[in-house]
């Protein structure tokens, strides 16, 4: 065994234990002020926001389940590789609210790309009663689907996986599928087609100029929650792309034998790509929006001031009450 793998066990210790609490930390604060963000009156009725609002509500659900009990199994025994029926809920749950979340998000940039758009069909997808609609019909979608990958998964030597063989292979390939080049393709392209709206959305030719063209009036803040869904997506390809390579190479190598610094190496890097990294992404959005959103910073200093005068008026009704 070389020296330099023999300490990436030590290494992935310390990333859980400083670099995973601290994003958990982060992620619950940034996602509990976005969901109370986004049901902000000025944000309230806007689809995108409810989208935002479902995504981050699943993220915070999905953080917590993927991460805490990595966290805990530093100090204690990891339920998931004791308890066969820990393994099989803690992958379900963890599996469909991630999932939820990744849909959420890439709705909200169809959203996005709909009511940028010079077609008034395309702009009609972005309504509040269709994102209400699909806000409600994602979790009952996940919650079916991940039943299935659920019957590949297993606690076998002491780890929670796919079960040895086709059944690994196929959990393998599924997992490449729906959390790695699906999400991507479906962020990557309309991302693109977020772009192209917006650097065309300036010269296109007003309703006043040509008869039957119309152009969509895309408003400061829609423009902001634009550019803060591209950053967006620039930090999901980062953190999923990883992903999927790595499950690619494992069900390519699954039948090769490999010597202990190999498998060191790869016990890692699925640790990094497939637990660390891919959940990091469930804790960034409010980070991203606060530093590219003008708009946002105001409006999270405003809740920030409001909830401080519904601290100190209530703070001064019970001094008086008890006076």
């Amino acid at each position: 065994m070389s020296s330099a793998a023999s300490y990436l066990p030590l290494l992935q210790r310390y990333l859980t234990r400083y670099g995973m609490t601290t994003y958990n930390v982060l992620g619950n604060i940034g996602l509990v002020f976005n969901m109370m963000l986004f049901l902000w009156p000025v944000f309230r009725r806007n689809p995108c926001s409810i989208y935002i609002f479902a995504a981050s509500l699943t993220g915070l659900i999905g953080l917590n389940i993927s991460t805490i009990p990595v966290i805990h199994a530093l100090d204690h025994p990891n339920p998931s590789t004791v308890s066969v029926r820990f393994c099989e809920l803690q992958f379900y749950f963890r599996h469909s609210f991630n999932q939820m979340m990744r849909t959420y998000f890439i709705c909200a940039c169809i959203d996005r790309y709909a009511i940028s758009s010079g077609n008034k069909r395309i702009r009609s997808f972005s309504r509040f009663r269709i994102a209400v609609y699909i806000i409600i019909s994602v979790p009952i979608f996940w919650f079916l689907l991940a039943l299935w990958p659920n019957t590949l998964n297993t606690l076998e030597n002491g780890r929670c996986g796919g079960k040895k063989g086709l059944s690994a292979i196929i959990l393998s390939i599924y997992m490449t599928l729906v959390v790695g080049i699906i999400p991507l393709l479906g962020m990557i392209i309309f991302g693109l087609l977020m772009l192209k709206n917006l650097r065309n959305v300036r010269s296109r030719v007003q309703p006043n100029s040509t008869v039957g063209v119309s152009a969509p009036r895309i408003h400061k803040r829609d423009r902001d929650m634009t550019k803060m869904l591209l950053i967006e997506i620039v930090g999901y390809i980062i953190t999923i792309s990883p992903f999927a390579i790595n499950l690619l190479y494992q069900s390519a190598t699954q039948t090769i034998t490999k010597s202990v610094d190999q498998q060191l190496i790869e016990s890692f890097s699925t640790y990094f790509n497939g637990t660390f990294l891919i959940y990091m992404n469930n804790s960034f959005s409010f980070w991203i929006y606060i530093c590219v959103s003008r708009t946002f910073r105001s409006e999270v200093k405003n809740l920030c001031l409001k909830c401080c005068k519904m601290i100190s008026n209530q703070s001064t009704q019970w001094n008086t009450s008890v006076t």
